[in-house]
């Protein structure tokens, strides 16, 4: 999805344009684990807001990510939910593009 990364005192930064997420690696490898896949889990393990969730939905489609749920679209609220590699479910939610049809 090309985010960079960056160790920064003892975190991990995952960048892509004005997004950051701010990772904390855990002492035990087996403490780690979508929370999405346990029972009474969310359905996202992350959620981020944009206001282009029509381009990041072409995006994932055209980089073969896979998206477990939606999209859903409307005036008021649209979003999808996506997997990564790990099974991290990364949810993205708020407005659509005004891209030209």
């Amino acid at each position: 999805m090309g985010f960079s990364y960056e160790e920064i005192g003892g975190h991990v930064h995952v960048s892509r344009g004005n997004v950051t997420f701010i990772l904390h690696p855990s002492l035990n490898k087996e403490d780690v684990r979508p929370s999405s896949a346990a029972a009474g889990g969310l359905y996202f393990d992350v959620f981020a807001y944009t206001d282009a969730v029509d381009l990041l939905v072409e995006e994932c489609r055209t980089k073969a990510v896979e998206i477990v749920n939606g999209p859903h679209y409307s005036d008021q609220w649209s979003e999808f939910t996506m997997k990564d590699a790990d099974g991290y479910r990364i949810a993205f939610g708020g407005g659509i593009s005004t891209k030209s049809e």
